[in-house]
């Protein structure tokens, strides 16, 4: 026959599966939840809802720290029916995460060991995805730390009043999805005047309508001040890229302008269309992952978010923390760089004349065959008459032929310092062929704004970088400007 035993606490709780009960001992407690927490949607597939893991948790939790069963062993007994196996051990990792702070891969870990093949959870079209235990369970613990889930606060009654109306609470005090109601109602649905009661209760303000507008007149809600708003999409499909950024948009403004703003959000059945949005908005703002928030999202809501939806979701996860990953390299990068170059540009400036006057004088200087044009600013030598020193095709100028302006050269030296330290600061490669301010100069020149400045600063990794060089005169005034600028902008990092 064939038993599995799983100890959770030492000689205290255990998790037993076998095709039969264990036998009655005096000092054994065992406990079945079987045929009590089911899961009730009968076309698909789990994982159990959010009150169901309340009660089991809180009424284990209370057995468990009654001193009078101090000395008796507890064990949560479940059939070998695979169904039932994966719903008891939901429950009892759900106990191990929530009430004794185990992490969710050390509550998993023994079960792994003893049943390899948990079937995992799906929806009832079949699609190749899998919610499985693990997801479950870490999404308990966020739901936890964020306070969305608590057993201390968590309303039972409240839960199950709202769920006369089929509302179902995803985030506390922010998000409610519920099935659309209709002017011509069935056995299922309620007409919109049903919801002015609950809602009014919960404060909600927003009513989020993503199915066909013929459905039912918002009337009733506009009424009662509470604001309607049409979003559609086709049903079962994902959101278009303007229906997700619409949603995003006027989400963001209701919750964080109005903290108590709760949003009330339905399509058709309350389920996929909802559950998709609602989950796209925690994946951006509270940092899940796809698998997490969708199997968060079934719990308070089972039958949510199913077939194509789940792969959206995940697309949009991958898509969303690439974004986070590469924003915050490139901040950090630019908060290091312009700090350097903040530290070196201001040491270099506030050095005054004499500080210049010990570097040694360059007396033969080395041109390129392409200056064999007169030299303009203060480069261009001149003879007493005033007129630039011809230059032949030698590529060197003599020294004995062509009077060398001392001070001109310092000058020339100090910013081409200047130009080497704030380039290595800023991170690139000091380069003679390449003037590395003549391009980032002109982009300073035609903006007033910090921002621009950043995005000048690209280009100095840039391979196509202007060679045209610019005088002393200007790069000494674009050293002064990028201090400046500097000063006024210090760039931080931003949360994503």
């Amino acid at each position: 026959m064939s038993v599995n035993i799983v100890e959770i606490v030492p000689q205290r709780l255990y998790w037993y599966s076998a095709a039969n009960p264990p036998e009655y001992e005096p000092s054994t407690y065992y406990f079945s939840t079987d045929n009590d927490l089911v899961y009730e949607r009968v076309s698909e597939y789990g994982p159990l809802n959010l009150s169901q893991i309340y009660s089991f948790c809180s009424q284990l939790d209370e057995i468990f720290t009654d001193p009078k069963y101090q000395t008796t062993t507890l064990i949560h007994y479940t059939s070998l029916n695979q169904v039932k196996q994966t719903n008891s051990v939901l429950l009892i990792c759900a106990y191990q995460v929530l009430c004794l702070r185990y992490s969710p891969e050390k509550a998993l870990q023994q079960f792994e060991k003893i049943i390899p093949e948990l079937k995992p959870y799906h929806d009832s079209l079949n699609y190749p995805y899998q919610c499985t235990l693990l997801d479950c369970m870490r999404s308990l613990q966020k739901a936890q730390q964020l306070g969305w889930f608590d057993l201390k606060t968590f309303d039972l009654e409240r839960y199950y009043e709202l769920m006369k109306y089929d509302i179902s609470e995803i985030i506390p005090k922010k998000f409610f999805a519920f099935r659309g109601p209709r002017d011509e109602t069935d056995d299922l649905t309620l007409p919109p005047s049903a919801y002015i009661e609950p809602f009014k209760k919960e404060g909600v303000q927003l009513v989020v309508r993503l199915n066909n507008s013929d459905s039912y007149n918002p009337q009733p809600f506009v009424d009662n001040k509470i604001n309607h708003i049409d979003l559609f999409f086709e049903d079962g499909s994902i959101p278009p890229r303007n229906i997700a950024n619409q949603f995003f948009a006027l989400s963001e403004r209701a919750l964080e302008e109005k903290s108590n703003c709760p949003i009330a959000v339905h399509c058709r059945a309350g389920l996929g269309r909802t559950g998709t949005l609602i989950a796209l908005y925690c994946i951006k703002h509270y940092k899940f992952t796809a698998e997490e928030i969708i199997a968060y999202t079934r719990m308070a809501r089972p039958g949510s978010i199913h077939g194509p939806q789940m792969m959206y979701l995940q697309s949009y996860d991958k898509s969303i923390q690439m974004q986070r990953s590469y924003s915050n390299n490139i901040r950090i990068s630019k908060v290091i760089s312009y700090q350097n170059a903040k530290k070196i540009v201001e040491k270099r400036l506030s050095m005054d004349q004499e500080g210049f006057k010990n570097i040694p004088l360059i007396t033969n200087l080395s041109m390129s065959n392409s200056f064999k044009t007169p030299l303009r600013g203060s480069l261009a030598t001149k003879t007493t008459a005033g007129t630039p020193v011809s230059r032949g095709s030698n590529s060197s100028l003599s020294p004995s032929k062509t009077p060398v302006n001392n001070e001109n050269l310092r000058k020339t030296v100090q910013v081409s310092s200047k130009q080497n330290e704030i380039s290595q600061a800023a991170g690139v490669q000091a380069n003679p062929s390449q003037n590395i301010y003549s391009s980032i100069y002109t982009q300073f020149q035609n903006t007033a704004s910090a921002k621009n400045l950043l995005q000048s600063r690209n280009l100095l990794r840039s391979n196509s970088i202007s060679k045209k060089a610019l005088s002393p005169k200007k790069k000494v005034t674009f050293l002064n400007n990028f201090s400046a600028a500097i000063k006024r902008y210090e760039p931080t990092p931003i949360k994503v």
